[in-house]
């Protein structure tokens, strides 16, 4: 093959190989844009997307699985009551050190706590990255006081006094004042 061969043939590869990149770019021209313009338009989000948890007051029994499945422990709860006839009156998660791991839901028996899909978490402080997720107005009146009805105090005490015996045999819950403590003295 000759110099001025080789020479026609790069000429000819170099034109072939622009117009197979003309033909590329000609086809993404003509299709519809894929940049959603943020505020106005909803991106949307995949089915398995972990976003602001979601919590159902009707289904948790209070027991604190998740609080203590929480790596960072941003789970605060409170409850009035024993066993099954207890209220949780406070539910809130600090979103300043979640992780948002869903290992909270994984632990709970009831599925009272969720990922969601909201994604919006927008506040001007710290401190309003604590999310409340009990309204007062969910609460019976008795729960707002701290006092516990006596129907319920022995139910409380017959659905607590098994769970009292699995933590003492356990050790869980033990605390490092040998005075409190399950296997202390008092």
């Amino acid at each position: 093959m000759s110099v001025i061969q080789a020479y026609l043939r790069d000429i000819y590869d170099c034109y072939v190989t622009a117009m197979k990149g003309l033909h590329v770019t000609i086809k993404v021209m003509a299709d519809k844009p894929f940049t959603k313009q943020y505020p106005e338009e909803d991106t949307g989000v995949t089915a398995q997307f972990r976003g602001l948890h979601v919590f159902h007051h009707d289904k948790c029994n209070g027991c604190g699985l998740c609080a203590k499945r929480c790596p960072v422990e941003c789970i605060a709860i409170e409850k009035v009551g024993k066993g099954k006839t207890a209220i949780v009156t406070r539910y809130a998660i600090d979103y300043t050190k979640c992780l948002f791991c869903s290992l909270c839901c994984e632990a709970c028996p009831h599925d009272a706590i969720t990922m969601g899909h909201d994604w919006y978490l927008e506040a001007a402080s710290r401190d309003e990255c604590m999310r409340e997720f009990v309204a007062e107005s969910e609460l019976p009146e008795w729960a707002l006081s701290g006092e516990v009805k006596e129907s319920e105090k022995k139910d409380g005490e017959k659905a607590g006094a098994g769970s009292a015996a699995a933590t003492a045999t356990t050790g869980a819950g033990a605390s490092a004042d040998p005075k409190t403590s399950a296997g202390g003295p008092g």
